[in-house]
């Protein structure tokens, strides 16, 4: 993939995102990894790993906002849109790369 047409498939993306009320164009650490991945420093599998850590620690630093320190935080079940959202990047590079 060239990186106007992976520029091409983010942009795609959020628009649709932002469209179905989920706007990621705001996000920063997902608009840096997106970055990356467009000048082809970031493999999409290495690019999900790093957006997933990040989001893990973001639920973990809200967590800990919301409770009293005595308190033990329950598991939490994973966000799918982001997982959605980088698997939909993963269909779209697919499907581009292969016109």
């Amino acid at each position: 993939m060239t990186i106007d047409s992976r520029r091409a498939t983010i942009q795609r993306l959020t628009i649709s995102e932002a469209a179905a009320g989920h706007p990621i164009h705001n996000d920063a650490d997902f608009m840096l990894l997106a970055e990356r991945w467009i000048h082809g420093e970031l493999e999409m599998p290495e690019m999900r790993r790093l957006y997933q850590a990040v989001r893990q620690e973001r639920r973990r630093a809200k967590r800990k906002t919301h409770l009293a320190p005595e308190m033990e935080a329950p598991p939490s079940d994973p966000i799918l849109s982001a997982d959605e959202l980088l698997a939909e990047i993963s269909r779209m590079t697919h499907s581009d790369f292969n016109k």
